[in-house]
Formats: structure tokens, sequence, C-alpha cells
């Protein structure tokens, strides 16, 4: 695996981009190789990504606007031997959008939302985050062949602590799972 990323930071926006390139290994042992879920180690992985934030004040109070886009560059085949690659082999862009406004200073809201459209091999979803979905195992996630929303409402009880809570309402692309959840973080600074 290898990662790249450039990024330019300036007072009211942010932009960067990177590559995550995911090589499979065909000469271990195809046990360990089926460890991940979906096959995710039987296939190259190349998501170029790019993002932007941009910053501003809304009603007094901070507001952050971002997007994020990715597309995986292998070329997959709809003969591929494997079926999860069979199935999803023209499913590999994602994107995401969210909106975020106010802060989590004590005693101050923040509210926000997000929503994200993220293909079956946009991205190997065994190192994933989860977040949305609890979709997978244990030890590791499903999380792409989605879409839906967050709802984000966070509180600042003083500069060490602050509350979260987040609605999820989200369901499979082209599959037949929904992953809609509720909840609250409490967050700690020590």
């Amino acid at each position: 695996m290898g990662t790249a990323q450039v990024a330019y930071h300036a007072d009211a926006f942010t932009v960067a981009g990177g590559l995550i390139s995911i090589k499979a290994n065909p000469n271990t042992d195809p046990n360990t190789l089926n460890i991940l879920l979906d096959n995710n180690g039987l296939r190259d992985y190349n998501t170029w990504i790019v993002s932007g934030q941009w910053r501003l004040k809304a009603g007094g109070k901070p507001m952050k606007i971002g997007a994020d886009f990715m597309s995986n560059t292998e070329n997959y085949s709809s003969t591929d031997p494997d079926p999860n690659t069979a199935n999803f082999f023209d499913q590999t862009d994602g994107y995401d959008i969210f909106v975020l406004w106010g802060s989590t200073k004590p005693q101050q809201w923040l509210l926000g939302y997000y929503y994200a459209n993220i293909e079956k091999l946009a991205f190997n979803s065994s190192y994933g985050q989860d977040d949305w979905v609890r979709w997978g195992s244990a030890t590791q996630t499903r999380s792409t062949d989605l879409k839906g929303s967050e709802f984000r409402a966070a509180y600042g009880l003083n500069k060490q602590q602050n509350l979260v809570a987040r609605l999820y309402l989200v369901e499979s692309i082209k599959t037949s799972e929904d992953g809609n959840r509720f909840r609250i973080d409490w967050n700690v600074k020590f």
C-alpha cells in the first residue's frame, strides 16, 4: 500500500489531492487473501481523491462547506473470475458534500449535514471508516456501495468536553442493505 497527498491551505479555503494505491499479492496463500471482506485482498486499487473546503462566517458563526471526490482508476472487467469484481466492475467513483455551521466551543452549538454517494469499488472498503454503516464484521467494515445522509448536532460543554449526536439515513446503491442509525458521542480531551 502507498499513499501520497498534496494540500494547499489558505485563510478561507483548503484544497487537496491524493492517491491511495493498494496492490493485491497473488503470491500470498489464498486463504490469507480471503481474510478481507468482499475479496478485497484479491484486487488492486488506485483511488485518486480531490478535496476542497471553504470557510466563511454566516450569522456571526463559522461555517464550512466542502466536498470530496474519489475515483478508482483500476480497469476491472465484467468477466473477472471474482464475482464481487465482475458484479461491480463499473462502480468505481464516489463523492461527499457537507455543510457545518457553528462551533463546539464552550456553550456553543454546531449543526451539520453530509451527503455521500460511494460506489462499491471506489476504494478498498475493508480499510474504510465505519461511522456511516456497520456493514461488515467485528474487525472490518464494508463502507462502500452506499448513499445517504448524516445529520449532526454538537454542543460544547466546556474546553475539554463536547457531545455530538448523529443521525445516519443510509442505504446501499446496488444491494438491499440499509444503515439507518443514531449515535451519540461524548468526547473528552485529557
